[in-house]
């Protein structure tokens, strides 16, 4: 029974036995001992309650399985993402076997062709790797393989304009061993530029943001050659176009469609800045001018403390322009 049915007989039987007392149809002594034994039953009963209600309890507990510490489970790649993983790998390694093959293509001799077709067939060659992205981006879904074969066609870019000057496609003056090969190699270049630029912007690739800055300076390099100046004056204007990649910097920092170039500027300027001071360091023909160099890659030092932050760059500038001085006070 529920506790108010039960509450309910308890009240009654009380009230009852208090009646049958009160008439005298019950002792003192036995009212006593009647209300005694009632109440112990009472507390029995809930005791037993209590027990039975604890190891009712204690037994839905015992019977729950015991939860096991949860692993972490490794993800596991899907067929479609492991053949494409493969087939990514396979052609990185395919580009350095291209590569060979290209450089062979292009400098090589080809009794049974043209020069012209020479030339035409690297540029197919390009041309045919961009188509093969562009069916594997469109048609197959395959992002990473699309990815591969537009590097392997950027990558012939360069060859192909070798080949223009190895073959002497525009003239004996526009040809590898001509006086206009620095001219050539400068327009070649800087023709690439924004080929490989536009292809960063659209693959969001550090990649091409990389190759963009390599021709850049290589094309920098050549228009520097092509003057024909001497050794000193070359390394002059290279570091030059250093400082110019510092001002470059500052004024695309902020520009939010350029963040992907800034980025990676700030590293290129450095490793640029290194390499041409070793250069600059290790080669050189007049002390006066060499001096001078010094003096202008010790500004060009300081000005990267502004560019990347790093005040290290603070102690190479001291030392530029204690050496620089030196130098041009001795000589």
């Amino acid at each position: 029974m529920d506790s108010k049915t039960e509450a309910y007989h308890k009240s009654i039987f009380q009230f009852e036995l208090a009646k049958l007392k009160e008439k005298e149809y019950l002792s003192e002594e036995h009212f006593e001992i009647t209300m005694n034994a009632h109440k112990k039953y009472y507390s029995d009963l809930e005791e037993k309650r209590m027990a039975a209600a604890h190891s009712a309890a204690q037994t839905e507990k015992d019977n729950q399985p015991t939860k096991q510490a949860i692993k972490p489970v490794k993800k596991k790649l899907s067929t479609e993402e492991i053949r494409e993983r493969n087939i990514s790998w396979l052609l990185n390694v395919g580009v350095i076997l291209l590569l060979i093959s290209g450089l062979f293509v292009a400098t090589s001799n080809w009794e049974t062709m043209a020069n012209w077709m020479k030339s035409g067939s690297i540029a197919f060659v390009s041309l045919l790797f961009y188509g093969m992205a562009y069916l594997s981006n469109k048609i197959l879904k395959i992002e990473r393989t699309s990815f591969a074969f537009i590097v392997l066609g950027s990558l012939f870019l360069p060859i192909f304009i070798l080949s223009v000057g190895w073959f002497e496609l525009l003239g004996p003056y526009f040809s590898f061993n001509g006086d206009g090969r620095f001219i050539l190699g400068a327009a070649g270049s800087f023709l690439i530029v924004p080929i490989y630029s536009f292809l960063a912007q659209k693959f969001r690739s550090r990649f091409f943001v990389w190759f963009s800055f390599i021709a850049l300076t290589t094309g920098a390099g050549y228009t520097l050659a092509a003057f024909k100046l001497e050794r000193d004056g070359f390394y002059l204007g290279i570091m030059l176009f250093n400082a110019m990649l510092g001002a470059a910097y500052h004024r695309i920092k902020k520009r939010e469609n350029f963040k992907l170039f800034s980025k990676e500027l700030v590293y290129f300027a450095q490793i640029n800045l290194v390499l041409s001071t070793i250069l600059m360091l290790a080669f050189f023909n007049s002390h006066v001018f060499y001096s001078v160099n010094i003096l202008v890659t010790a500004a060009v030092y300081l000005s990267m403390v502004f560019v990347t932050g790093k005040e290290e760059y603070h102690f190479v500038f001291s030392l530029l322009i204690v050496y620089g001085a030196y130098q041009s006070i001795l000589f």
